[in-house]
């Protein structure tokens, strides 16, 4: 019988030309079929493979190698301090849109109960993350899909967080008259004619969540004005956005009479993140 640790050492081989994370896609393929948490995993390597695990083992093996992303195939990711369901309803949450939620916490005082808006929620990575840090936050997350919506729900029950109602609609047409102190968003951003589209990893997941227009700005150019209309006196707006795209989002939020427009820069020192606010009333 085949070891785990033989399998592991196999599946590495195979699957090194088409992943640059190899070692880690085989252990979270392997914690996955043989029930095991990070700190376990080394410690089994010796165990013996039944038939079933080999089978399932070799079955999301297979997979990968096709280049479907492991999250698709374990059903789940990691992000901020959640586990998420996801599925190809969803877009699968990215490292650099933990700095979008750093970024409104930086903003708000946990302690107050204020409501903040997360447009395009998908599986409820935002929304969940901020309900989870702060639980006095009154939270809305909206999305035109259903299916992604009731991932997002699902995920809410498995990470415990009560504070977040999800609404469908497109963008704020979900929310008419209603105002927030933040509004958070992650929208497609893509350009159409991008050769990143054509990426083994984004082919499998759903493209009205990627991509947005000739430049990649169409749903920015939507939801800036009618974001400013939706917030409070003094509120925020939010945005991630491309590697290459802040002059053009700089100038939207200026052009929205957004002030005191700043930018959030990923570890690559690449601003990711765009920020403005809402004019304080005058008294």
């Amino acid at each position: 019988m085949t070891t785990l640790d033989e399998w592991i050492t196999k599946s590495v081989k195979n699957i090194i030309h088409i992943s640059e994370t190899a070692h880690l896609d085989v252990a979270i393929l392997a914690r996955k079929v043989c029930m095991l948490d990070r700190s376990t995993l080394g410690a089994s390597s010796h165990i013996r493979l039944n038939e079933q695990q080999l089978e399932s083992l070799e079955y999301f093996l297979t997979r990968r190698l096709q280049g479907e992303p492991i999250a698709y195939i374990v059903g789940e990711k990691d992000f901020w301090t959640l586990t998420l369901m996801v599925n190809r309803d969803t877009l699968i949450p990215r490292p650099e849109t933990e700095l979008l939620v750093e970024c409104v916490l930086e903003k708000i005082d946990c302690q107050k109960k204020i409501r903040i808006l997360d447009l395009g929620t998908g599986s409820g990575a935002i929304a969940l993350s901020l309900g989870k840090e702060c639980p006095r936050l009154d939270i809305v997350g909206t999305d035109i899909s259903q299916k992604a919506l009731a991932v997002a729900t699902t995920n809410s029950k498995l990470n415990g967080v009560s504070n977040v109602q999800f609404i469908s609609g497109n963008w704020l047409d979900a929310v008419p008259g209603q105002q927030f102190s933040i509004i958070a968003c992650n929208p497609p951003y893509i350009a159409n004619n991008d050769r990143q589209i054509e990426t083994i990893h984004t082919r499998f997941e759903p493209q009205s969540a990627l991509v947005s227009g000739e430049d990649g700005l169409e749903a920015l150019r939507h939801i800036i004005p009618l974001a400013y209309e939706a917030l409070l006196p003094g509120g925020w707006l939010i945005l991630e956005h491309g590697y290459n795209q802040k002059p053009s989002v700089n100038n939207l939020l200026s052009d929205a009479n957004f002030a005191s427009i700043t930018h959030a820069s990923d570890l690559a020192k690449t601003a990711r993140v765009s920020m403005g606010q809402k004019a304080q009333r005058v008294k």
